[in-house]
């Protein structure tokens, strides 16, 4: 029983942690990561989320850099290349 209590213990706080990047995320915050380094399916998931805001940091700091050139063409396709790196995490984090 006690391993029960320690093993949902250790899953409530990752999701807890996984939630509050994704507040953060919800808030503008791209800084936050999730800090879980766990191998079983909330590790797995705050990676594929802590990958998704490594890329969107990225991206978000090649437009403004870009955006201040003034170059709003590459700026949009950046942002739809975002758009596709998105979509493939999300893919690759399903089972």
């Amino acid at each position: 029983m006690l391993v029960g209590v320690l093993v949902a213990r250790g899953t409530s706080r990752g999701l807890g942690r996984v939630r509050t990047s994704l507040e953060r995320l919800a808030d503008g915050d791209l800084t936050h990561d999730t800090g879980i380094d766990q191998r079983d399916d909330v590790g797995r998931m705050a990676a594929a989320l802590d990958s998704a805001l490594g890329s969107l940091r990225s991206v978000m700091a090649s437009v403004a850099a870009r955006t201040a050139l003034g170059s709003t063409q590459v700026a949009v396709d950046e942002l739809s290349r975002m758009a596709v790196d998105l979509r493939g995490s999300v893919a690759r984090s399903r089972y």
